[in-house]
């Protein structure tokens, strides 16, 4: 699925404070590696079925075995490991004479002992890796294992049953037979180290795929189903935003004869956390992952594109409402491709007077609106231009009611059939006392 720079940005799939960011609080890796792998996922969508299919299987797969996960492979485990095979140490090979032995050993205790305790520090963690990986292979590689996972776990089975496996066979500290200590080094730096690279680089895989079950878990995902409809289709009960503390869930379906959702609802009611959400879900989707919903349909979209957050321009002379007009237009050129398109707009035109947001807000609505070949979800506060389209049967109209008790607002956050005719500006100028200090400022210059 394509999806571009502004897209991530507008869902803070990464984002510089972490804890706005998606990614972190999906992240639940345990090493380096693993981390950048789970990044890569992110940064590539799924384009097939078939790829999505395969994810999902891998990932349902270690969902059911993610309370007997071992955690013995750290990061600090990876980063010593990969230390130490670029380190340069020179060491003897082991002896072989009684003498000689007892030699190495004195050696090695006294003139070289901070080298002997790198060594056996260093091989505890690549023990540690083999036992890791071992324990890994024999919990998940099953007739029943997804065939892209066993692949993994095979490739991974066959370095750990090499006969110079068995030098790592041991637990590495100060009493451990300088013999063993420097066998295992010799065959893990001339022999072994293509091999311990290659199981860095598949526990890595698993590491990604265990985080992305672990996520599944802790925030109540579910795995979604993808239809082999030709035409574009979403269906979601019970969606939520994941960042979200306590999340109000709702639910919303969009296909090819009713395309458009249009949006309305005060500030704070809810409308731009509902598209953040739905755009979140579709693109978790598309990696193979859980979704925050109840339950999910959808059809394979190629691509997701958003216009949430725009900015003015003041280095290239350009305007919040140049912005919007080219964020605009570049959605059009994309979607003209025919192919199956979400498209997320939350609050168009607010860079212009009232007038001219309604007229190019009329046209820019009837004109995406007619690409059946896509989906649109547009938020706004224009509420009088519904009139307009009304009489547009694959345009539906959804807001989120808010409440008036004892005097304070109160925001339920349901989406609900039809269209909003709250006023609340000017209320919450009250609400926040900001004209009581009005007319105080005000006083205050005529006294």
């Amino acid at each position: 699925m394509e999806i571009d720079k502004t897209t991530y940005q507008d869902l803070s799939i990464f984002h510089a404070d972490e804890e706005s960011s998606l990614f972190h609080h999906l992240n639940f890796t345990r090493t380096s590696i693993g981390e950048a792998e789970l990044k890569r996922i992110f940064l590539h969508p799924l384009k097939s079925f078939e790829q999505i299919h395969n994810v999902q299987q891998i990932v349902q797969f270690i969902y059911q075995h993610i309370d007997q996960w071992d955690h013995q492979v750290t990061n600090g485990t990876i980063v010593m490991i990969e230390e130490y095979l670029n380190a340069r140490i020179d060491a003897d090979k082991p002896a072989n004479n009684p003498i000689s032995r007892l030699f190495q050993h004195l050696w090695f205790h006294t003139l070289r002992k901070s080298d002997y305790s790198y060594l056996c520090f260093a091989l505890s963690h690549v023990a540690d890796l083999m036992r890791g990986c071992t324990y890994l292979v024999q919990l998940l590689l099953k007739p029943s294992a997804p065939r892209e996972l066993a692949a993994i776990l095979q490739s991974m089975q066959q370095i750990l049953s090499l006969s110079e496996a068995s030098a790592f066979d041991h637990s590495f500290h100060s009493h451990t037979s300088i013999s063993v200590v420097l066998r295992a080094h010799q065959i893990a730096k001339r022999y072994f180290r293509p091999r311990l690279q290659e199981l860095i680089r598949l526990y890595a895989h698993l590491d990604a795929w265990y985080a992305m079950a672990k996520a599944m878990k802790t925030y109540d995902f579910v795995m979604p189903t993808f239809t082999s409809h030709q035409a574009p289709f979403l269906r979601v009960s019970g969606i939520f935003h994941p960042l979200l503390k306590q999340p109000v869930r709702n639910d919303l379906q969009l296909s090819r004869e009713q395309n458009f959702l249009f949006l309305t609802g005060a500030n704070m009611a809810g409308k731009s956390t509902l598209i953040k959400a739905v755009g979140i879900a579709v693109f978790l989707a598309h990696m193979g992952m859980g979704v925050p919903a109840r339950d999910m349909e959808l059809s394979l979209f190629d691509g997701l594109l958003t216009n949430i957050h725009v900015d003015d321009d003041i280095i290239h002379g350009k305007s919040y409402f140049y912005n919007e007009v080219h964020r605009i237009k570049n959605t059009i050129e994309k979607i003209q491709d025919r192919k199956h398109w979400l498209v997320l707009i939350d609050e168009l035109f607010k860079g212009t007077n009232v007038d001219d947001a309604r007229n190019c807000s009329v046209a820019v609505i009837r004109g995406l609106s007619s690409v059946r070949s896509s989906l649109f979800i547009l938020s706004t506060h224009l509420y009088e231009i519904a009139e307009q389209l009304k009489s547009q049967n694959n345009i539906q109209f959804r807001y989120f009611e808010v409440q008036m008790q004892a005097g304070k607002f109160q925001f339920n956050y349901q989406l609900r059939e039809g269209i909003s005719q709250d006023r609340l500006g000017y209320l919450i100028l009250k609400e926040e006392q900001v004209l009581d200090l009005l007319r105080a400022l005000q006083q205050t210059e005529i006294g």
